[in-house]
This record gives C-alpha cells, structure tokens and sequence, in this order.
C-alpha cells in the first residue's frame, strides 16, 4: 500500500471491449476478484455489492463526495454458466475478466477473494493518483470488512481547486502616429482558459462596443489622439495591456535624444561607466558628470567632486573636472538649449561638448577615490539628423533598498520606436565579471497624466512572449543563455521621455548592465 499501480487493461465480460484502469480518472475504484465456486467471494459478494455499491451510490460519492467504482473482476475462465449465475445472484454489474491472474498477482498470489482500493482522484490533498489505498487477501477472517473497507474509500479527499488563471498577453497593442484622415488599428494577442472577452479603452474609459481583439479606427482626427488599452478578461481574472498611443500628426521619424545614468561611483572601487554608440557620422554631443548639484534634488550621498573622462578605442578623447573650466556662458547656453537643468557656475559638476562618433564609454569618478551618487547624461545637442544616438549602456554595483541602476532616455519625434531594453546580471559571467547580480528585475517606466506609470517589466527574460526575436533583434547586441534570469524587452514606445530601473530580486546585489537599442 502506498506504491502507484500501473495502468493495466482487462476485458469486460459482457461486451468483450478492453477496460483500464486510467478509465476510472477521478473516482475510488473498489476492485474485488472472485471465483464463482469460493464460498469467501460468495459472503463477501453478498455483503460488499450492497455495503459498498449501494452505499455510495445513495450518498452520491464517498465521504467527501469523490464517486466510487465498484469493480468485480472474475478469476475463473471456462464455467461460463456458473460464473453467469454468480453475477446475477449478487447483482454485480461491472464485471471484468482476468483469467491468469496478471492483474491479481500483482497485489496478491494465490486465493481468492482479492481487494483492492485505488485512487484516481488527480491532485488529491491525501493521496497520489493511481496510488494503492488498501490490499488484502480473504475475507473470512477480516473483523467488520465493510467499515474497514469503507475507512479506506472516505480517507480520499476530492482534488484541489485547481486556480483559474489570467489571460497571458503574447502581443501587446503598438503605438501608431498617423495623419489626419487617416486609419488606425490596434490587436491584442492573448491566451487563455475559457472564453476570453475584450474590452478597449482610451485614456482609461471603456469604449462602447470595442470588444474584440482588434480595435479600427477610421478618420481619425485629434479628437482620437491618446493612449489606448485593453483588458482581457476569463474566469480568472483580467490582465491589461500595455499602453499604446495613438498621434494623430503626420509622422517625425522617432529617435534617442537623450540618455542619463544614475548610479554610484566608486560602490566598489571602480566609476560608474555609460557607453552609446553614434552612428551616421559625427554628432554634437553634451555629456555631463554631475554630482553635488543632485543635493538641490534630495538625492543624499552626491558625489561631491566628480571627474568626467570620454573614452574611444583609441583612449581618452576628452575629459573634465569641474565644468566651468569649459566655458561658462557657450554650456550655459548648450544646457539651456537640450533642456537641462542649469549649474551654478562654482559647483564641481563635470560637463564637455564634443562632436562624437561611433562606441565610447563615459567614466565618472570620484577624486582620490571618493564615492558618490552620481548621474550621467548626454544629449543630442545638434541639429544634424543623419548621424543619431542608437544604444545607451551602464554598467554599475546594484545594491539592496534604492541603491538600483536608473536610466533615462527620451525619444523624440512623434513615430512610435522600437526598442530593445536589457538588465544583464548573469550574462555577464561569459566576460569574466566576478559578482555580478544572479537574478536582475526590470521596470520601465514613464508619466501618463503627471503620474508615474510602469509601462512594461520583465524578470526572467525566458518568459517575456518576444524573447525569441529579442535575442536577434539587435546585431551589436551579445547572446543570451535561453536559460539565463536576465531581462530583456522587445518594445516599441511611443516618442516621450523614459526611466528604466534595474534592481536584484529580494534585495540581492551585485554589478549589473543596463542596456538600450534602438531596433533597426
């Protein structure tokens, strides 16, 4: 008892169609061998075909109303007119036949009457399915046979609820910019148990009628610009998509404008790096190391002295210790110009303009080693729109609490841009990183009505639905183990500003790699 019983097929007697065990998937199945000529399967027939059948067939089930089969299998080949009339003395219905005892053997050799209890019940609380409940051999000298076998049956609790689950959205709606008078459609991809049911809204109000997996909208003018959405709805639940903004204007290709880092210098002994990538020819560029202006923020612990250094493959291109040393009034005016906040012209912050083209890295440190939070930036401070920002990566310690790694960027324009978004922990060991994060978690996040949105997460990168093409989309971007917990997202946003926050799960720590492409 205890062990799970294998399938096994015998055949019915009266319809000679073969019979399993596995056919009894969700009851007790009650089995009694018998021989028409044993005086112990005639006593236990007579009691066992009314203290078990009827028993539980008035009841409706056993104990806990899990239904119960009450099996009779015959042991006795050839005295077809003797074993006849023991079924229909004893009123046995079910009978199957099972002459050399392959079954019976494998629960008792030799004599007969032979039971055995077995559950089918899947995902029972008490017991394995197919798991053997109760065995014995003879009848005659049992002390109250049916309570005994009746103990067993009620000890087999019904299966546990299994939870119904939410949709799982696999293609989330895309932002669109579209003209005046032109047409606009939105789908959604979902799976799920049941029925699933749609229901679209615009900026967070339903809309009449829009419940089907595609949304199309004909004509559309300014009156249908706004962030669209749709929640999928089953038995379990509701899941709601991803936002997805509709422009109405005639389309300006989207682009990476602008890209900042916050993290800590020098957590372990070593800069905060940023690395991006022009492409397209030489872009004039504003990168800025800032450090003791974040105090006017609320940031505590600002590195108060930051060095800024732009490295290129053949060495340092540029560096800058205290941004005024510069020329106060040409940043001044670049700062205003690209939108960022200004700096009192005695703060030790670190800022350069250079024209830039293709991979450099941006270290900012502290001096003699000092550490401190720090934040990166470079904007796009020309008007030239051939050569562009194309990737933006970080590289820094995750610590526990809100010591994570922030990136910024904007896109401008007003086309939706396709994005590939990446938070490394393990990946990195295939360069020989030592501590690097085991289990990265992903948030990316943006204002919607002044409020602080998530738009997308993602923690193992396995489970994201576009991890497939994720790992290709990008031709500059490393490969993945499919089993790796990094995260990783395929997404296309609508042109607005972006925060990305890359933390450990359950506070762990360790160095981490924030990574932005644009998708070609």
């Amino acid at each position: 008892m205890g062990d799970i019983v294998e399938n096994f097929t015998l055949t019915n007697r009266a319809t000679g169609q073969p019979v399993q065990l596995s056919d009894f998937a969700g009851k007790v199945v009650f089995l009694e061998w018998f021989a028409w000529w044993c005086p112990f399967c005639q006593a236990a027939a007579a009691q066992t075909r009314p203290g078990i059948h009827n028993h539980y067939e008035s009841l409706g089930g056993n104990a806990f109303g899990v239904p119960v089969a009450y099996v009779a299998v015959n042991l006795q080949g050839g005295q077809e007119s003797q074993t006849q009339s023991f079924i229909n003395a004893y009123n046995l219905d079910l009978v199957l036949n099972d002459f050399a005892r392959q079954v019976a053997n494998r629960f008792q050799r030799g004599g007969q009457p032979i039971f055995a209890i077995i559950n089918g019940v899947a995902n029972s609380p008490s017991h394995d399915q197919w798991e053997l409940v109760y065995s014995r051999l003879g009848y005659g000298d049992l002390n109250a046979p049916i309570s005994t076998f009746r103990a067993a049956i009620d000890s087999v609790r019904p299966a546990l609820p299994v939870p119904a689950i939410p949709p799982l959205i696999i293609a989330q709606p895309v932002s669109r910019t579209v003209p005046a008078g032109g047409t606009a459609s939105f789908s959604v991809e979902a799976t799920g148990d049941g029925e699933l049911l749609y229901q679209w809204k615009r900026d967070r109000l339903a809309i009449p009628g829009a419940t089907s997996p595609t949304l199309d909208l004909a004509v559309v003018s300014a009156a249908d610009s706004g962030d669209y959405t749709v929640d999928v709805n089953n038995a379990g639940g509701t899941t709601s998509s991803r936002f997805a903004r509709l422009v109405v204007a005639t389309p300006i290709d989207g682009r990476l404008v602008n890209l900042s880092v916050r993290g800590v210098a020098g957590a372990t002994g070593g800069p905060l790096i940023v690395g991006f990538v022009v492409e397209g020819g030489a872009k004039d560029l504003l990168v800025r190391g800032i450090g003791p202006s974040l105090e006017a923020f609320g940031v505590a612990g600002a590195l108060a002295d930051p060095r800024l250094t732009i490295y290129a493959d053949a060495g340092i291109v540029t560096e800058n210790d205290d941004w005024a040393t510069g020329g106060v009034t040409s940043l001044q005016a670049a700062f205003h110009a690209v939108g960022a906040f200004a700096l009192a012209e005695e703060s030790l912050d670190a800022s350069v303009r250079a024209d830039l083209h293709g991979p450099h890295t941006v270290h900012v440190a502290g001096k003699s080693g000092a550490a401190g939070v720090t934040l990166v930036e470079v904007y796009d401070a020309g008007p030239t729109q051939s050569s562009r920002l194309v990737n933006l990566s970080a590289r820094n310690h995750v610590g526990s609490g809100d010591d994570v790694l922030v990136a910024g960027f904007i896109l401008g324009g007003n086309n939706p841009r396709k994005l590939l978004i990446r938070g490394i922990g393990t990946g990195l060991e295939q360069f020989g990183v030592e501590g690097f994060l085991e289990d990265p978690a992903m948030e990316v996040h943006t204002l919607i009505d002044d409020v602080d949105t998530v738009v997308a997460v993602n923690d193992n990168w396995g489970g994201e639905p576009n991890a497939a093409s994720a790992a290709i989309a990008v031709p500059g971007a490393f490969a993945l183990a499919g089993d790796s917990r990094d995260a990783v997202l395929l997404i296309t946003l609508p042109a607005t500003a972006y925060t990305v926050v890359v933390r450990g799960r359950d506070g762990a720590t360790g160095e981490a790699l924030l990574e932005v492409y644009e998708v070609p």
